[in-house]
């Protein structure tokens, strides 16, 4: 399981992501699928955002650029899901994410 730190708010970082064959640790060559980040937080209603592929494609890689209003103070629980183009799925095991409050001054 993968976690990461962000505060409430915040935009940065871009969350990237590399997609890998289980069984080979292999890089998947990325070119024709879609990917999508599903995630809830502090166990509320399942949210769906998509992802951009990354070039070159043969690096596996997807972005979602969080938005300020994606993440609530708590801890978001999120997968990966990627369809390839002959509709086939794959899905990450959860990424956690906990969000601080952000400090400022009154």
């Amino acid at each position: 399981m993968a976690s990461l730190q962000i505060v409430a708010g915040d935009t940065l970082p871009r969350l990237v992501v590399r997609v890998r064959d289980r069984m080979t640790n292999e890089i998947i060559d990325i070119t024709g699928c879609t990917g999508k980040i599903n995630y809830r937080v502090n166990g509320g209603a399942v949210q769906s955002r998509n992802m951009v592929g990354l070039d070159p494609p043969a690096e596996g890689r997807f972005a979602y650029q969080i938005q300020a209003a994606d993440f609530a103070r708590g801890i978001a629980e999120a997968q990966v899901e990627v369809t390839t183009s002959d509709m086939k799925k794959g899905t990450s095991k959860k990424i956690i994410i906990e969000v601080e409050e952000k400090l400022a001054p009154v």
